[in-house]
């Protein structure tokens, strides 16, 4: 049964992020499987008529608070993110692993560490080889301890840099004052960007995220990664850190021993994430369902 899907996400902006990444793959499953698809930048609420909707989206976003006033117009409608926003959808696939009370149980499925499988490769690391996940001083968080430790990362590596062999940090933003001995990996398309990190030995967590996808393409592939933990908590959610068994440290001097410890050369756990074509299945299942119901 063909239907007109209209997928919000994430289209207009040029940033290599996860939401990016996830629309764009969305927009090519859905029309391989022969529907009518229509893509809608979640910055927009110019909804075109539609059977069913799927939503990528941040919250807050214009057309999540839009939404609910164009829910009636169509006859189910689901969203996939780490979070489940409460907005009146028929549906949630959620991938953070926390529980969500105010949502129907029946009305939420969690997917394991949602991942493009064709795009990886689990290649041999550069032994001693270190990357940073992106700087945050374009963000409101920037140089809060309870957030951010990219200036602790950089004293300690400063100090002890004749015990590494390279070290990069993802590109995302100005880095401003950014140390000489850091080298950078340009912001650019996913695959390009995984091609680049492929390597690297270690990957060292920098600052708190609502899911750190990044860590997903780290640790799927094989590279270790270490996790820093405040009052706050980790900087990546228990769902992850539990599924790949990370290493958790509450000080920068232990969490940068580990990284000079002899890496686990075990097999990638590529086997715990759930491949995009299963996913998109199961959602383009529960849209059929809702076409027949209706017809």
């Amino acid at each position: 049964m063909i239907y007109r899907l209209l997928l919000i996400g994430q289209f207009d902006s040029q940033d290599a992020t996860s939401a990016k990444f996830f629309s764009e793959e969305f927009l090519c499953r859905f029309r391989q499987l022969g529907h009518t698809v229509l893509p809608l930048d979640f910055h927009s609420t110019e909804f075109p008529t539609a059977d069913v909707v799927l939503i990528h989206s941040y919250h807050g976003t214009p057309a999540l608070r839009a939404f609910p006033s164009f829910r009636q117009y169509v006859r189910y409608s689901a969203m996939f993110m780490e979070v489940p926003c409460n907005i009146g959808c028929d549906h949630y696939f959620y991938y953070d692993g926390r529980s969500y009370p105010q949502i129907a149980p029946e009305k939420l499925t969690m997917i394991s560490a949602p991942v493009v499988r064709s795009y990886y490769r689990d290649v041999p690391k550069l032994p001693g080889s270190i990357l940073l996940d992106h700087d945050v001083s374009f963000l409101p968080l920037h140089d809060n301890l309870e957030y951010d430790w990219n200036r602790l990362i950089w004293s300690e590596l400063a100090r002890r840099r004749d015990d590494f062999s390279e070290v990069y940090q993802l590109e995302r933003g100005d880095p401003g004052e950014h140390p000489e001995f850091i080298k950078i990996v340009p912001l650019s398309n996913h695959q390009d960007y995984l091609a680049r990190t492929a390597g690297f030995e270690t990957f060292i967590c920098t600052h708190a995220g609502s899911y750190n996808h990044t860590v997903v393409d780290m640790v799927a592939r094989g590279t270790r990664v270490v996790v820093p933990a405040t009052l706050r908590g980790p900087f990546v959610p228990p769902s992850l850190t539990e599924l790949f068994g990370m290493k958790i440290y509450n000080d920068v001097h232990s969490l940068l021993a580990e990284c000079f410890e002899p890496a686990n050369k075990a097999v990638a756990p590529l086997a715990k994430t759930t491949d995009l074509d299963t996913i998109v299945q199961m959602i383009d299942a529960k849209f059929r369902a809702a076409m027949s119901a209706a017809s």
